[in-house]
């Protein structure tokens, strides 16, 4: 299970890390996709949907193992089904 540390558009994640872009790509062995940005990389759900950029968010989260990354996803659009407030 992730840990959503911080979410953020994609113009402010391109301002905070000072990249002009971030291209999608997909690995041609897996066919996993991940995103690039400067020099560096970053994970993709693989629930990710390509369309409207401003349905996209990039989020820092943490994996169950301690371990934090970025996570380029789409933004909630409501449709998903609260089980429970606490």
């Amino acid at each position: 299970m992730l840990k959503f540390i911080t979410t953020m558009s994609l113009e402010d994640f391109k301002k905070v890390k000072n990249v002009q872009s971030i291209e999608v790509k997909e690995n041609p062995k897996t066919r996993k996709l991940f995103f690039v940005y400067g020099v560096d990389t970053g994970a993709v759900s693989s629930n990710y949907k390509p369309g409207e950029p401003s349905n996209d968010v990039i989020s820092w989260v943490e994996n169950e193992h301690g371990e934090d990354f970025f996570l380029l996803h789409n933004r909630d659009d409501g449709s998903t089904k609260t089980i429970s407030t606490l």
